[in-house]
């Protein structure tokens, strides 16, 4: 709708992305889930490849927190999100 890529596609990149960056800094064993994510929309995309990267920020024993930035094909900012994901016990 409205010609331009959907924020919900957007959010999900960038939850997907954050997810990565926890997965990847957790003890074997263990998960995590999003408990809350923020997202500022900067332009809007209406074709071309999107990419995320993410970051841890903090990682604490419960709550990890990471940032995401949301770029297209020129590498131009899309979005910027941030959430706190909880580790789950092995």
């Amino acid at each position: 709708g409205g010609g331009v890529t959907a924020g919900g596609v957007i959010a999900t990149l960038a939850d997907e992305a954050m997810a990565h960056a926890v997965l990847a800094n957790l003890a074997p064993g263990e998960s995590a889930a999003t408990i809350e994510m923020n997202l500022r929309f900067l332009s809007p995309i209406k074709e071309g490849t999107l990419r995320a990267v993410a970051r841890v920020v903090k990682k604490g024993r419960k709550v990890v927190t990471v940032v995401a930035e949301v770029r297209d094909y020129s590498d131009r900012a899309l979005a910027t999100a941030g959430a706190s994901f909880i580790v789950l016990d092995k």
